[in-house]
């Protein structure tokens, strides 16, 4: 061989021995059975074959199937986590097979659309790296949904979506007519308690009431809500009120959610009130949420009672004018029941009240991890007040309405900060600030930080700090979640505050 040659040869053998030896490493990533709403058996590993088909054609990709990872697994460790679709799991289960990557999510079919949600979760960070959901066209195949979702999710796609496409809100559902029989009723029957609980007497004194200047401070129960999770970050929860817990925060965020929830919670405040309450939520389409809440509130060395029922709707635009992100607006309609029955001493005061009011909220994302919200609490509320100890009497008060906005920032998976204020709309209101933290430090696990404080008091304003833990018991696609919080006064003049509730996804 000529030595040119020779020393060509020579070349081009160390440039591919070169290039075998620096290629980079294939990627490998775990795809778990995505879970879906198609009811045929084996719909979702389908799907899992599906994503395995492209990522094989975007080369670079070395894939594993939970079927696969299951029977490894069985070897290694025994059982297989039982649903795993968390990043704390996600990242535990890829490190366990040396993976990059792992993919978990769900395909759905609505009508004659197809519909896919995923999360990438980095597992040597075990954070979130990559979201997508959309739902395709009706002229477009399963495979060709998957294809672009999993575009979008390894950021091969120059666009957010293509013309084919648009972003994906969840199943679609229709419980309007439901919506419509258990609102009427609840609503039904809060005016009947409220009124048959009611003693109507002859005297009039709302010419006098009226003629005074009426507090800014507001004196009912209702505006005490318990949530321990709320509670435990300053009881700062307007803007993350996603839950059936924000059904007492802000009733614009019952159209967030994603299936119906139910949550009760009991508050001790003081050692000497004991609040209870319940809510519902349920999605009556993509865009509507409505829900009812039940709070009481007693005092029994006093014999005070009041009960409260409540009937919320919110409405959510996924894409106004195809411009802005999400926003919700919602409504709650407020029934009260107000007694108090006598009491110890010659000073017993007997009486009841009925009372009705509304409050008004929006929420709105402003980014993948802020999100805004804002209420307006008593617009209008006003209450009957009937009391026989005083000459048999009754008259009509106005209660103060509030005002409160607040926002929410998610650093990463299992951290979030959340901040409020109150604005003042009468001279003795105060500014409230309020603020929490909250973070997941086991899988399961969440601690919670926050305080609150009325500023700009021309008398000793103390701080309320709050501090909580959170509990998530996870069975299958649903989740029980157990919170308790405590309220530590600074001023030492009341006893300390605590709450304990459980949300539950039906």
């Amino acid at each position: 061989m000529n030595t040119p040659y020779k020393y060509t040869a020579y070349i081009f053998f160390i440039l591919v021995l070169g290039a075998h030896i620096y290629a980079a490493p294939a990627t490998r990533i775990g795809v778990l059975t995505p879970s879906t709403n198609v009811e045929e058996g084996a719909f979702g590993d389908s799907t899992a074959h599906i994503m395995r088909d492209v990522f094989h054609e975007m080369a670079g990709y070395d894939v594993f199937l939970e079927p696969r990872m299951r029977r490894e697994y069985a070897v290694i460790d025994g059982d297989f986590p039982t649903y795993c679709r968390n990043p704390r799991c996600a990242a535990a289960l890829g490190r366990m097979f040396r993976l990059n990557r792992v993919i978990y999510g769900r395909v759905d079919r609505n009508d004659d659309r197809y519909a896919v949600e995923l999360v990438s979760i980095d597992v040597t960070q075990e954070y979130i790296s990559a979201e997508c959901a959309i739902e395709g066209q009706p002229d477009m195949s399963l495979e060709e949904v998957i294809e672009e979702a999993l575009h979008l999710l390894t950021h091969r796609n120059d666009t957010p979506l293509s013309l084919r496409s648009s972003r994906y809100y969840g199943e679609a559902v229709d419980n309007r007519a439901a919506m419509g029989i258990s609102s009427a009723s609840y609503t039904a029957l809060g005016a009947f308690w409220g009124i048959l609980s009611n003693d109507r007497h002859s005297t009039n004194l709302y010419d006098l009431v009226d003629s005074e200047d009426l507090s800014g401070l507001n004196a009912l129960s209702k505006d005490i809500p318990t949530s321990a999770r709320a509670k435990a970050l300053g009881n700062s929860y307007v803007a993350a009120s996603k839950d059936a817990y924000g059904a007492f925060y802000n009733p614009a965020g019952i159209s967030w959610i994603s299936g119906p929830e139910a949550a009760v919670a009991y508050q001790s405040r003081f050692g000497a009130v004991h609040n209870v309450s319940a809510a519902f939520v349920q999605k009556a389409t993509r865009e509507i949420g409505w829900g009812h809440t039940l709070q009481y509130s007693g005092a029994p060395d006093s014999y005070l009672r009041e009960i409260y029922f409540g009937t919320l709707f919110s409405y959510k635009f996924n894409e106004l004018f195809d411009l802005l992100r999400p926003i919700s607006l919602g409504a709650k309609l407020h029934l009260a029941s107000l007694e108090t029955t006598g009491g110890i001493g010659n000073n017993a005061i007997e009486g009841s009240g009925f009372g009705m009011g509304l409050d008004i909220g929006g929420m709105a994302e402003l980014s993948d991890r802020i999100d805004f919200g804002f209420v307006f609490y008593n617009v209008p509320y006003v209450t009957n007040y009937n009391s026989s100890t005083r000459g048999g009497v009754t008259y009509w008060e106005p209660q103060a309405p509030v005002v409160k906005l607040g926002g929410t920032f998610d650093v990463r998976y299992g951290t979030m900060f959340i901040a409020e204020g109150q604005m003042p709309l009468h001279d003795d209101q105060s500014w409230r600030m309020s603020g929490g933290v909250e973070q997941r430090i086991f899988q399961y696990v969440m601690t919670r930080l926050g305080a609150y404080r009325n500023i700009q008091e021309s008398g000793e304003s103390p701080w309320h700090w709050t501090m909580g833990i959170g509990v998530d018991i996870p069975i299958r696609e649903k989740t029980i979640r157990g919170d308790f919080s405590y309220e530590l006064n600074t001023s030492r003049t009341m006893r300390d505050v605590w709450d304990f509730s459980i949300l539950l996804e039906l």
